[in-house]
């Protein structure tokens, strides 16, 4: 692979992450304003679309993961709320997407 590929593909990566990140964040956000947010949605983030899964709720805890995909390169990140009345973040992770 030439050097320009690989940092365009590097670029792409980047880029993948941080959508990912923000849309995390958008959904901590509504979590934050609705604690019955369900998620299930894809939204567009600096011009890319990423999809928030489902919400998975077990009593008062969540899992919230989203995923965003920037010229075939994914960037994935699970976010573990322990305490949803609270909005108590337990884990803030990148994991494999899928």
């Amino acid at each position: 692979m030439t050097e320009a590929r690989e940092t365009t593909v590097r670029a792409y990566a980047v880029q993948a992450r941080a959508s990912a990140y923000a849309c995390a964040n958008i959904a901590m956000l509504r979590l934050k304003r609705n604690r019955s947010y369900t998620g299930n949605e894809n939204i567009s983030v600096d011009k890319v679309v990423c999809t928030i899964a489902p919400v998975v709720a077990n009593s008062n805890a969540r899992t919230v993961y989203a995923q965003a995909t920037v010229s075939g390169m994914s960037a994935r990140i699970q976010v573990q709320i322990a305490d949803v009345d609270q909005l108590f973040v337990s884990s803030w992770n990148e994991v494999p997407p899928v």
